[in-house]
């Protein structure tokens, strides 16, 4: 197998490692948390990373950051549906938008309403695995915090994934 095929390229990996770095950082250090709720936007670097590089290094770098939040936060556990969570954020968006060559805000909209969807669920599916009906009584707040979040997360992704391809086509043109 010649190298130049791989996926795995130098490049790609540098630019999965800063992502990844991101994302842990936001959501280990610069996250609000209590009880069962947490503000945080560590999936914004996770849905760029799913766009930019694809859905297999998606999983990967997904189960990279909840790992090492697990090893860094007190309050995490081992692999469980938050960590199917966390992987979703940067698999979906790289399912339905990787290699496409013009990614609108409306897909961008859609992708991360489905994506905040399925995350939520699944953590709310581990919430009340940990804690029965309990779990439910934070929901309300939950809810607010995720449409609080969606219409932030969705201008910050459009604003960088577009940054970001006109830096790459500038490179190329440079060439």
């Amino acid at each position: 197998m010649k190298l130049q095929n791989s996926i795995f390229t130098t490049k790609t990996l540098n630019r999965a490692a800063i992502l990844i770095a991101m994302s842990v950082v936001l959501k280990s250090f610069l996250s609000i948390e209590g009880g069962v709720f947490r503000v945080t936007f560590f999936d914004i670097p996770l849905i760029i990373l799913g766009l930019m590089l694809g859905p297999l290094i998606a999983i990967v770098a997904g189960f990279v950051v909840d790992w090492i939040y697990v090893l860094i936060s007190p309050f995490a556990f081992s692999f469980n549906l938050m960590t199917l969570s966390t992987i979703s954020w940067a698999l979906i968006p790289a399912l339905f938008l990787f290699k496409r060559k013009k990614v609108s805000l409306f897909k961008i909209s859609m992708v991360v309403l489905f994506t905040s969807l399925i995350a939520f669920s699944l953590n709310t599916l581990q919430l009340y695995i940990w804690a029965g009906v309990g779990a439910f009584g934070d929901l309300p707040l939950r809810i607010g915090i995720l449409f609080v979040k969606l219409p932030i997360q969705i201008i910050v992704i459009h604003v960088l994934y577009q940054r970001v391809i006109a830096l790459e086509l500038n490179i190329l043109k440079e060439r």
